[in-house]
């Protein structure tokens, strides 16, 4: 494996996604690139006797410095005194489906040695896990995620601890060849630890020396006994090494809406450290407490009683973005709105099974959706089909499922009237809904590149997923005017572009290569076609911005017109 300089941003917080075992999880297509962080310190550990430690964090009064998180909820990431494995607390992590996020983790530096020693403390509550037997609905709670090289996919974590279908595995992926996508990985290895452990506290120790090639090792214990001892490729051909994730990281719920877990005794240590140095300390309680029962009753969302379609959205199928939300007894004019395709996207208060359309008046249509985006007249992963309404009145009503194909269990209907007419005499469209996401998808007409430019650049609210303003060249942001400072920065380009190389200088160095959504911090698209956007909080400090279009991939071909920006972080 290949080492260079890490970039010293120990803070960035990037989206990219994990995935999981053939055999146990199905694997899924992974966002973009997170950046290398510089390396973790030396520290002295309370025990006198524990030699070699990098890291040392027990939850007792408040997270490191040296942790970075990726957590965009109050609930997400909590210190908790209910269940500790040495020490008083513990460090507690939760993820809802209604979060419209996929992880709740915190991560520390990318290695920037190939031999390390980990040990930690893990407890899954059986209030949070009673359904994980359940198929398609794997969840990742530890990982040693790649750190991807400029211009290149990001791929599978090379090493995952993943729940899937009520048993532990660890999931491998190596690569021996440099630039790699998922397609050109060189193999892949699962072990299986045996059936989920709840309210108990398990130990875990992982040795593990980084290498695509055959020096590679993998050594784990689970409760003082080894479980793993595999030499072996085991991560990729990377001009960095992986960095350590722990948390909660989840795709696919099913019926599920809640996941927690707790953690403590977090070490790592140097590739000259032994097992006693990160084992955790336990405890003599060989059944420590359960959690407290939750305060907030968890909705079934398999039980009719809580499904209900709230709203439906007037979709424009020219850009995919959302006009307006359709008011019973509206009427619609065609000559005044933005574009005569149309579709439109029913809106539920939980993950449903299916929804049922039935469309009555100047036209009559009915069908099944059974994933979303709900759309009325269909979509592929969120790129909607268009609609020609003809003029008249309708009568839409949905009705959502808990089962697939309209079964189960019908929730709560929602019908609405409106009408639709060309030609209202108004010369003035209604502008589009600015609370919907930004545009991200790239013109798919490459053009020349003589013509191709970066046209502006949009703050991002990484909280929400919404843009927040056009930054202005020579501007000063306050952070405590902003509505969040979790913030990334979306580049805006003419049709054309394929790739885009961002240069940030000042306060913060840092340099990539994207694919669209060009972002400057990362992002992840969902299937039904949103965007999660990974999220950062800038140091006060003055920046510079710059980005390069080229008109092929990975900052090949031809370069286009630059837009460079500075801009200054305020508190």
């Amino acid at each position: 494996m290949k080492i260079k300089l890490l970039l010293s941003i120990f803070l960035l917080s990037l989206f990219t996604t994990a995935c999981e075992t053939e055999e146990s999880v199905q694997p899924d297509a992974l966002a973009k690139s997170e950046v290398a962080f510089s390396s973790a310190s030396n520290v002295t550990s309370v025990d006198s006797d524990r030699n070699n430690l990098m890291v040392e964090e027990r939850f007792e009064s408040s997270l490191g410095d040296i942790f970075n998180k990726q957590v965009y909820t109050s609930h997400g990431f909590s210190l908790s005194s209910s269940v500790a494995r040495s020490g008083s607390k513990a460090a507690r992590f939760e993820l809802r489906n209604a979060d419209n996020k996929v992880r709740s983790e915190i991560l520390l530096p990318a290695e920037t040695s190939s031999n390390r020693w980990y040990g930690y403390s893990l407890y899954l509550p059986s209030s949070y896990w009673q359904n994980s037997m359940n198929a398609d609905t794997w969840d990742i709670i530890t990982q040693w995620h790649a750190t991807d090289d400029s211009g290149e996919p990001a791929r599978f974590p090379p090493i995952a601890l993943v729940v899937s279908k009520g048993r532990l595995n660890v999931v491998m992926y190596w690569a021996t060849r440099a630039n790699n996508t998922n397609s050109t990985i060189s193999g892949k290895k699962v072990f299986d630890l045996g059936p989920v452990i709840k309210d108990k506290w398990l130990d875990f120790v992982f040795h593990i020396n980084y290498s695509h090639q055959s020096d590679g090792i993998l050594d784990i214990w689970m409760n003082g006994t080894k479980v793993i001892d595999f030499k072996g490729p085991n991560t990729y051909n990377d001009d960095y090494y992986p960095y350590f994730k722990i948390g909660i990281y989840k795709r696919e719920w099913g019926s599920i809406s809640k996941r927690a877990l707790f953690v403590d005794d977090i070490r790592t240590a140097t590739g000259n450290a032994t097992y006693s140095d990160v084992a955790p300390d336990g405890s003599s309680t060989e059944n420590p407490p359960t959690e407290e029962p939750d305060t907030e009753p968890e909705t079934d969302p398999g039980s009719a009683s809580g499904q209900k379609v709230e709203s439906f959205t007037l979709i424009n199928a020219d850009n995919d973005r959302e006009i307006k939300t359709i008011v019973n007894g509206e009427t619609l004019d065609l000559a005044t709105l933005p574009t005569k395709n149309l579709n439109i996207r029913a809106n539920t208060n939980a993950t449903v099974g299916s929804i049922y359309f039935n469309l009555t008046g100047a036209k009559t249509f009915s069908k099944v959706e059974g994933g979303a985006p709900y759309s009325l007249f269909g979509d592929t992963n969120g790129n909607y089909a268009p609609w020609l309404p003809a003029v008249g009145t309708y009568s839409l009503q949905g009705t959502p499922y808990t089962g697939a194909k309209r079964t189960g269990d019908a929730g709560t209907p929602l019908t609405v009237n409106f009408t639709v007419i060309s030609g209202s005499g108004s010369g003035n469209p209604p502008v589009e809904n600015p609370d919907t996401k930004p545009d991200t998808d790239p013109d798919p007409d490459p053009g020349s590149g003589s013509e191709i430019k970066v046209q502006s650049y949009t703050l991002i609210n990484a909280d929400t997923d919404r843009e927040i303003k056009t930054l202005v060249n020579g501007e000063t942001l306050s952070l405590s005017n902003l509505p969040t400072k979790n913030l990334n920065i979306l580049a805006n380009t003419s049709s054309g572009v394929v790739s885009l190389k961002l240069d940030l200088t000042g306060r913060w160095t840092l340099s990539k290569t994207e694919s669209g959504p060009y972002t400057l911090f990362g992002d992840e698209k969902n299937s039904n076609g949103t965007v999660n956007y990974g999220g950062v909080v800038l140091p006060v400090g003055n920046y510079t911005l710059k980005g390069t279009p080229y008109s092929a991939s990975r900052g090949t071909g031809e370069a286009g017109s630059a837009l460079t920006i500075n801009f200054t972080i305020a508190p």
